[in-house]
Protein backbone atom coordinates (compact mmCIF):
# COMPACT_ATOMS: atom_id res chain seq x y z
CA UNK A 1 0.00 0.00 0.00
CA UNK A 2 1.26 3.46 -0.90
CA UNK A 3 0.84 5.86 2.00
CA UNK A 4 0.07 9.38 0.79
CA UNK A 5 1.14 11.34 3.89
CA UNK A 6 4.63 11.01 5.33
CA UNK A 7 3.57 11.64 8.92
CA UNK A 8 1.24 8.64 8.72
CA UNK A 9 4.02 6.57 7.18
CA UNK A 10 6.21 7.63 10.12
CA UNK A 11 3.45 6.77 12.63
CA UNK A 12 2.92 3.36 11.02
CA UNK A 13 6.57 2.47 11.59
CA UNK A 14 6.80 4.19 14.96
CA UNK A 15 3.76 2.55 16.58
CA UNK A 16 4.29 -0.82 14.83
CA UNK A 17 0.57 -1.58 14.82
CA UNK A 18 0.03 -0.83 18.51
CA UNK A 19 -2.22 2.21 18.38
CA UNK A 20 -5.31 2.84 20.46
CA UNK A 21 -6.85 6.28 19.90
CA UNK A 22 -6.31 8.88 17.19
CA UNK A 23 -8.02 12.02 15.93
CA UNK A 24 -8.09 13.75 12.58
CA UNK A 25 -8.96 17.45 12.80
CA UNK A 26 -10.26 18.61 9.44
CA UNK A 27 -11.77 15.54 7.80
CA UNK A 28 -13.41 17.09 4.71
CA UNK A 29 -14.60 14.21 2.49
CA UNK A 30 -12.82 11.55 4.55
CA UNK A 31 -10.29 10.27 2.02
CA UNK A 32 -7.36 10.76 4.36
CA UNK A 33 -9.30 9.38 7.35
CA UNK A 34 -10.04 6.25 5.36
CA UNK A 35 -6.34 5.81 4.59
CA UNK A 36 -5.39 6.45 8.23
CA UNK A 37 -7.82 3.74 9.36
CA UNK A 38 -6.39 1.26 6.88
CA UNK A 39 -2.75 2.03 7.67
CA UNK A 40 -2.86 2.63 11.44
CA UNK A 41 -5.91 0.53 12.38
CA UNK A 42 -6.64 2.30 15.67
CA UNK A 43 -9.09 0.92 18.20
CA UNK A 44 -10.85 4.32 18.35
CA UNK A 45 -10.80 7.10 15.73
CA UNK A 46 -12.27 10.56 16.31
CA UNK A 47 -13.13 12.55 13.18
CA UNK A 48 -13.53 16.28 13.78
CA UNK A 49 -14.93 18.75 11.25
CA UNK A 50 -17.37 21.62 11.59
CA UNK A 51 -19.16 20.85 8.29
CA UNK A 52 -22.38 22.88 8.33
CA UNK A 53 -21.23 25.41 10.92
CA UNK A 54 -18.41 27.11 9.03
CA UNK A 55 -18.97 30.84 8.60
CA UNK A 56 -18.84 32.34 5.15
CA UNK A 57 -18.54 29.09 3.23
CA UNK A 58 -21.26 27.85 0.97
CA UNK A 59 -23.49 25.39 2.76
CA UNK A 60 -23.73 23.20 -0.34
CA UNK A 61 -19.97 22.61 -0.45
CA UNK A 62 -19.77 21.65 3.24
CA UNK A 63 -22.90 19.49 2.97
CA UNK A 64 -21.37 17.67 0.01
CA UNK A 65 -18.19 17.02 2.04
CA UNK A 66 -20.29 15.72 4.93
CA UNK A 67 -22.24 13.37 2.63
CA UNK A 68 -18.95 12.20 1.08
CA UNK A 69 -17.45 11.33 4.47
CA UNK A 70 -20.55 9.35 5.38
CA UNK A 71 -20.33 7.44 2.08
CA UNK A 72 -16.53 7.17 2.07
CA UNK A 73 -16.04 5.71 5.54
CA UNK A 74 -17.57 2.46 6.63
CA UNK A 75 -18.57 3.62 10.09
CA UNK A 76 -18.43 1.09 12.88
CA UNK A 77 -18.02 1.41 16.64
CA UNK A 78 -14.37 2.52 16.20
CA UNK A 79 -15.37 5.83 14.62
CA UNK A 80 -16.70 8.87 16.45
CA UNK A 81 -17.69 11.78 14.20
CA UNK A 82 -17.79 15.14 15.97
CA UNK A 83 -19.38 17.91 13.93
CA UNK A 84 -18.01 21.02 15.58
CA UNK A 85 -15.15 23.46 15.55
CA UNK A 86 -11.82 22.00 16.62
CA UNK A 87 -11.43 24.06 19.81
CA UNK A 88 -14.90 22.97 20.97
CA UNK A 89 -14.59 19.36 19.82
CA UNK A 90 -11.32 18.83 21.70
CA UNK A 91 -13.26 19.05 24.96
CA UNK A 92 -15.23 15.96 23.88
CA UNK A 93 -12.15 13.84 23.18
CA UNK A 94 -10.32 12.11 26.04
CA UNK A 95 -6.65 12.67 26.84
CA UNK A 96 -3.95 10.10 26.08
CA UNK A 97 -4.25 10.19 22.30
CA UNK A 98 -1.65 8.19 20.43
CA UNK A 99 -1.86 10.54 17.48
CA UNK A 100 -3.52 13.84 16.60
CA UNK A 101 -3.46 14.90 12.93
CA UNK A 102 -4.20 18.59 12.27
CA UNK A 103 -5.46 19.52 8.81
CA UNK A 104 -8.31 21.97 9.37
CA UNK A 105 -7.89 25.71 8.88
CA UNK A 106 -4.51 26.89 7.62
CA UNK A 107 -4.29 30.42 8.97
CA UNK A 108 -1.92 31.21 11.84
CA UNK A 109 -4.52 31.87 14.55
CA UNK A 110 -6.49 28.67 13.93
CA UNK A 111 -3.40 26.46 13.66
CA UNK A 112 -1.98 27.99 16.84
CA UNK A 113 -5.29 27.30 18.60
CA UNK A 114 -5.43 23.74 17.24
CA UNK A 115 -1.94 23.01 18.54
CA UNK A 116 -2.84 24.50 21.93
CA UNK A 117 -6.00 22.37 22.10
CA UNK A 118 -4.69 19.05 20.80
CA UNK A 119 -1.05 18.81 21.93
CA UNK A 120 -2.00 18.49 25.64
CA UNK A 121 -4.31 15.61 24.69
CA UNK A 122 -1.45 13.61 23.14
CA UNK A 123 0.13 11.11 25.53
CA UNK A 124 3.84 11.10 26.29
CA UNK A 125 5.38 9.14 23.43
CA UNK A 126 2.45 10.03 21.16
CA UNK A 127 2.58 12.02 17.94
CA UNK A 128 1.16 15.41 16.99
CA UNK A 129 1.28 15.92 13.25
CA UNK A 130 -0.31 17.82 10.44
CA UNK A 131 -0.39 18.78 6.81
CA UNK A 132 0.23 21.81 4.63
CA UNK A 133 3.60 22.97 5.97
CA UNK A 134 3.89 25.09 2.82
CA UNK A 135 1.07 27.32 4.08
CA UNK A 136 2.65 30.27 5.88
CA UNK A 137 0.13 30.22 8.74
CA UNK A 138 0.78 26.52 9.39
CA UNK A 139 4.56 26.86 9.23
CA UNK A 140 4.67 29.91 11.51
CA UNK A 141 2.34 28.44 14.15
CA UNK A 142 4.17 25.09 14.19
CA UNK A 143 7.63 26.66 14.44
CA UNK A 144 6.52 28.98 17.24
CA UNK A 145 5.03 26.09 19.20
CA UNK A 146 7.98 23.76 18.46
CA UNK A 147 11.15 25.75 17.65
CA UNK A 148 13.04 22.46 17.24
CA UNK A 149 11.30 21.95 13.87
CA UNK A 150 13.71 23.61 11.47
CA UNK A 151 13.82 22.63 7.78
CA UNK A 152 17.56 23.40 7.57
CA UNK A 153 18.41 20.66 10.10
CA UNK A 154 19.86 17.64 8.25
CA UNK A 155 17.61 14.57 8.35
CA UNK A 156 20.15 12.50 10.29
CA UNK A 157 20.13 15.06 13.13
CA UNK A 158 16.35 15.23 13.49
CA UNK A 159 15.38 13.54 16.75
CA UNK A 160 11.73 13.31 17.75
CA UNK A 161 10.36 15.28 14.82
CA UNK A 162 10.11 15.20 11.06
CA UNK A 163 9.29 17.25 8.03
CA UNK A 164 8.88 15.89 4.52
CA UNK A 165 8.12 17.85 1.39
CA UNK A 166 6.18 16.59 -1.61
CA UNK A 167 6.83 17.50 -5.22
CA UNK A 168 4.05 20.06 -5.04
CA UNK A 169 5.80 21.71 -2.07
CA UNK A 170 3.13 20.60 0.36
CA UNK A 171 4.39 18.76 3.35
CA UNK A 172 3.56 16.90 6.50
CA UNK A 173 5.17 17.74 9.81
CA UNK A 174 5.26 15.69 13.01
CA UNK A 175 6.65 15.76 16.50
CA UNK A 176 6.84 13.04 19.14
CA UNK A 177 5.77 14.26 22.57
CA UNK A 178 8.87 13.32 24.55
CA UNK A 179 7.61 14.32 27.99
CA UNK A 180 4.59 15.74 29.72
CA UNK A 181 5.10 19.41 30.60
CA UNK A 182 3.39 18.77 33.96
CA UNK A 183 6.07 16.24 34.97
Amino acid sequence: MIISRTSIEFAHGYFKGNINTIVEVGVASGNHAKEMMQVLNPKLFYLVDCYRKKKGEQLDRRTMAYKAVIENIKFDNRFKLIEDFSHIACKQVPNELDLAYIDAEHDYDNVKRDIACWYPKVRTGGVLCGHDWAERGVRTAVQQAFPIINPSTPKEKRVGWGLEFYENKNADWWIVKMFNEKE
